[in-house]
């Protein structure tokens, strides 16, 4: 049996489990509003199918959150082949115990520093210098080539 039937279930038995301190999100929200609510929990359950709020699955795993994500997901694969750690939505059903334990320090330090190494200013600004370089290549390419010179 698959958890996600539907986002209305899912919200459904939250609610059940969890009382008021289950929060289900069916709307925008912004994105300061959003890291406030991240920052007081201990486990995010993603059961949307693309990437949409990709953003968001990777700060929550930034923070340290327990990550819940859907295997058919888009970005599942990928994410898990970075080494990322998150759980399979399906988990829930036969180790529920995971809801009520943190994420371990180890798992939190890889995230970290996956995410850092990857998507962190340093890797931007690697990519961008990179960019700028090759512009640089085929401008002066260009330039040659408008000359007569090849």
């Amino acid at each position: 049996m698959e958890i996600r039937s539907t986002g209305y279930g899912v919200m459904q038995k939250g609610k059940r489990l969890f009382g008021e301190c289950f929060k289900s999100f069916t709307e925008f929200i912004q994105m300061n509003n959003y890291i406030e609510i991240l920052r007081g929990c201990s486990t995010v359950i993603m059961t949307y199918l693309s990437q949409q709020a990709a953003d968001k699955l990777l700060m929550s795993l930034f923070l340290g959150d327990r990550v819940y994500l859907d295997p058919k997901n888009s970005v599942y694969e990928e994410h898990r082949n970075q080494g990322l750690v998150f759980r399979n939505i399906n988990d829930l059903v036969t180790d529920q115990p995971l809801l009520s334990s943190l994420l371990d320090t180890e798992s939190v330090k890889t995230n970290r520093n996956i995410l850092q190494s990857s998507k962190g200013r340093a890797s931007h600004q690697q990519i961008t210098e990179e960019l700028i370089s090759a512009l640089i290549k085929i401008k002066k390419q260009k330039a040659l080539n408008s000359e007569g010179v090849y």
